[in-house]
């Protein structure tokens, strides 16, 4: 409650609620009226949001409030009524009972039973009616506790409110949670795609002094095996959409298809001398 009515003040800041000093109930419910500017999110998502990043451990209240379901079934209306007819049906026993004792020896026995049976439901009787009466109590406190009036906030609409605001706050803290999850998977999804785009602009020189690496340690090989080097990186690039042809281009893009295969394809004659340099074999 106390975060909610920060974040309510914060929302009223520089207007005459910008500093109050509590609000009500019903306010719970109101929550999800109050949208962002894109219209998908609510002040509700956005609390679950606070609470998640700042105090998680209050998203589990309601599991303090186990008892909300059940209490939503208790109609204290109906639970009066159902008083006052079992203080009305013990008061017809009770006549009946003072009826039969003036039959003489005939009801003799029916009194004794019903005399019996008098005691034992007093007894269950008065039993009852303090249980009603400190649930009545109950009842009232439950209202002034969120500081409303027992006369115009009766218990049923106190339950149903708090029902209905852990329901709607549990649905807004899992869509969140969705939501972050579907972010974390696009994310992962546009690194995967910037990676397979191939390498920056800054790039091809490492490329370039890779190929020229790869070149030189293949120097001693036949030019037949670079040739069909170079032939099968062509195939590669030139091919529709596969993992073979994105492998390479991932690689080799910045050379084009053709300077890639006459990398491949140019063998390399060592000379006595440092100077090191390409020597065609065959085009692609």
């Amino acid at each position: 409650m106390k975060k909610i009515l920060h974040l309510g003040n914060t929302l009223n800041q520089g207007t005459a609620r910008g500093s109050a000093l509590g609000f009500k109930l019903d306010s719970l419910l109101k929550l999800t009226d109050t949208r962002a500017s894109n219209n998908k999110m609510t002040l509700m998502h956005y609390l679950c949001k606070v609470l998640a990043a700042k105090t998680p451990e209050l998203l589990d209240f309601h599991e303090d409030l186990v008892s909300l379901e059940a209490g939503s079934k208790i109609q204290l209306k109906s639970l009066a009524e159902e008083m006052q007819a079992i203080l009305k049906g013990i008061e017809k026993v009770k006549q009946e009972l003072a009826a039969s004792e003036n039959d003489g020896p005939v009801s003799e026995t029916f009194c004794k039973t019903l005399k019996e049976f008098v005691t034992v439901a007093e007894t269950d009787v008065a039993s009852v009616t303090h249980l009603y009466s400190h649930a009545g109590r109950n009842a009232d406190a439950l209202a002034l506790y969120f500081g409303e009036d027992p006369a115009r906030c009766p218990f049923e609409q106190v339950i149903a409110t708090l029902l209905n605001f852990v329901r709607m706050f549990c649905k807004a803290h899992e869509e969140n949670c969705k939501q972050a999850e579907l972010e974390k998977k696009k994310a992962r999804k546009e690194a995967e795609v910037e990676n397979t785009q191939g390498l920056t602009r800054d790039q091809p020189m490492l490329v370039y002094y890779f190929l020229l690496q790869t070149l030189e340690d293949a120097a001693n090989e036949p030019s037949a095996l670079l040739e069909m080097r170079g032939r099968e990186c062509c195939r590669a690039i030139t091919k529709p959409e596969t993992v073979e042809r994105r492998k390479y281009e991932k690689a080799w893009w910045p050379f084009g298809a053709d300077l890639i295969g006459d990398f491949f394809i140019r063998g390399w004659t060592t000379e006595k001398s440092a100077h090191r340099q390409m020597k065609p074999v065959h085009k692609c």
